[in-house]
């Protein structure tokens, strides 16, 4: 039997690892009737998969523990691999483009690929939905509307305004919607009614991710948006000509996503043209069919959870490494796998997570806050219940009793969905709260506070909690300080003579709090953190001025968007003290 544990991103690097040495030492274990084709290289699944499990689970595998053909093969397909006849013997580094090792219904597939422009591989795409769905329109116009104008009642004008708006200050190009006829979409399948685009990397731009970046929360979508937002960041695709083009491209991107569900149609699907060799699946082949059929699936991340223990550790910190959205069923499945992995007979005081671990659709009916600096409590406490709820749901049919198994108290950053992460330099002027609640799990019992030293680019929309005691509880093992994100800078002393106003008033008011209430532990819920010089110098003042803290730690999010600036490493190291149980989440696409 084969290890289910053994994930796609384990057989890749089996792959890399026949590609560095060849094959000349495992002669008897070339395949001789099917090949994984991978990037135009062959290779023999079955010794595939026995490397792999070396990657997984620390062992070659045994071929005698499991069968080729039926079993690899279906195995190696459900994790998206092509697996075709193949007379090459499994000779890794036979390019698929030599005719004399292609069977002859994949003849001419190979060959003619010409990278993400490969004409090729948007008809096999085609032929490949008329499998699975029937009828498909290729090249189909809908009878959208490209202008602002037209959608007015639809739900969509005010999120559109935003985009479009966002668009033309970028770089200041406007009226670049030219046509009065809304452009052809890829691919149109009546039955049951979507729209599949097929993206190429020059849709992958910053003003696609300014875009992206300002779609309504919980937009029902076909294809995974952190995937989308990284590509933009990553490729960074410019198109000079026209000047406005990237604009343009971006605009009609957009509607092609919101549009649909508002006419009854099913979330558009992207492709994104580099993700497979589309031109090497047979449409003519049903386990390519079903391979194609499980690969246009929305595509979820895979996650991969670290569970790094130390010796008498009493906290213990979830950290994701990359982006996250914080939606209720991908946090409850993270939670559930959290309790699989966690290291067997040690329990922890708290289980603490980052801001924003959590997220809630802002209410429709709270429409005034009041003086967002000092809101009023009747706005505050029904956000609170709001959060409290959604964090019933998260907890709900039994996951608070498996989390009782690994801690006493977890602490939740729950933030009210917003376009943009709170970060230092960013502007965030839409109403939102960043709260934190902390919740034993024995009673489910929750005490909440939030953020109430916002960044400066958030000040005019965060709801601020105000009432500064209710930072500091009583848990059983003693006086715990809850931190928001930013609130950690309290205790920064740079641009401390330049700090005026109510700002300076509050620095003063929660330092001169926390030296009444002498706690012994401090819990900061950040939203991300990759640098270790992020917050160093706020630990340090809070430890010289607070000496009752003898443990801290901060969880969260391993992030940033100009590259690796300290090692993840690094950043567990310098954001805590004492000994932790960290769950390292790991997403893989």
């Amino acid at each position: 039997m084969i290890p289910g544990n053994i994930e796609r991103r384990h057989i890749l690097a089996a792959l890399g690892k026949v590609d560095r040495v060849g094959l000349s030492a495992v002669e008897r274990r070339r395949s001789r009737r099917y090949c994984l084709v991978h990037k135009q290289r062959h290779y023999p699944p079955k010794y595939v998969i026995s490397l792999a499990n070396q990657f997984a689970n620390g062992a070659i595998l045994s071929p005698e523990v499991f069968s080729g053909g039926t079993e690899t093969n279906a195995f190696l397909q459900t994790r998206g691999f092509l697996i075709m006849p193949c007379s090459c013997g499994g000779l890794s580094g036979v390019a698929s483009s030599d005719h004399r090792t292609i069977p002859k219904t994949y003849r001419g597939l190979f060959p003619r690929h010409k990278g993400e422009r490969c004409q090729e591989c948007k008809q096999v795409i085609g032929r490949m939905l008329e499998r699975l769905f029937g009828v498909v329109y290729r090249d189909w116009r809908p009878t959208w509307s490209p202008h602002l104008r037209d959608y007015s009642g639809t739900g969509l004008e005010e999120s559109l305004q935003k985009i479009l708006t966002a668009l033309e200050s970028a770089r200041g190009q406007l009226g670049f919607i030219k046509t009065e006829l809304f452009p052809p979409c890829d691919y149109y399948i009546p039955q049951p009614g979507f729209v599949v685009e097929f993206d190429e990397t020059q849709h992958f731009t910053a003003l696609r991710k300014i875009a992206l970046d300002l779609y309504p929360p919980n937009t029902p979508l076909g294809f995974e948006m952190e995937k989308w937002r990284s590509l933009c960041q990553r490729i960074n695709a410019h198109d000079p000509s026209p000047e406005y083009r990237d604009e343009q491209r971006a605009w009609y991107d957009t509607l092609r996503d919101l549009v649909p569900p508002t006419r009854g149609l099913k979330p558009t699907i992207r492709i994104f043209a580099k993700d497979f060799q589309w031109c090497a699946l047979n449409p003519d082949s049903p386990s390519d069919v079903a391979t194609f059929g499980a690969m246009l699936e929305v595509r979820k991340p895979e996650i991969t959870i670290e569970a790094r223990e130390e010796p008498g550790a009493s906290l213990g910190r979830i950290i994701i490494v990359g982006d996250w959205t914080g939606d209720t069923g991908a946090t409850r499945k993270l939670l559930e796998e959290v309790c699989q992995k966690w290291p067997g007979g040690h329990r922890v005081k708290c289980l603490i997570t980052g801001g924003g671990f959590l997220t809630f659709p802002w209410p429709d009916w709270l429409k005034e806050v009041g003086d967002p600096r000092n809101p009023d409590p009747k706005a505050v406490a029904s956000l609170r219940n709001e959060a409290e709820r959604q964090c019933g749901l998260l907890l709900g049919n039994g996951l608070h009793q498996k989390l009782r198994r690994c801690t006493d108290y977890l602490t939740i950053g729950i933030d009210s969905a917003k376009s943009r992460v709170s970060l230092a330099g960013v502007s965030i002027s839409q109403p939102h709260v960043e709260l934190v609640s902390v919740i034993e799990l024995r009673t489910l019992h929750y005490q909440w506070t939030g953020k109430s030293y916002p960044t400066s680019g958030q000040e005019k929309g965060l709801v601020r909690i105000s009432d500064l005691s209710t930072h500091f509880l009583d848990l059983d093992f003693g006086k715990v300080m809850i931190l928001g994100c930013h609130d950690l800078t309290i205790f920064n002393n740079r641009n401390w003579e330049k700090t005026t106003g109510w700002r300076k008033a509050v620095k003063l008011k929660f330092r001169e709090l926390a030296k009444s209430e002498n706690p012994i532990m401090a819990l900061q819920h950040p939203h991300t953190t990759d640098s270790t010089r992020t917050w160093a110098a706020a630990w340090a003042e809070l430890m010289r001025e607070l000496p009752s803290v003898t443990v801290y730690a901060s969880a969260g999010r391993y992030h940033g968007d100009r590259g690796e600036r300290s090692t993840l490493d690094a950043v567990l190291g310098e954001t805590k003290r004492g000994h932790t149980i960290d769950i390292v989440v790991r997403r893989h696409y």
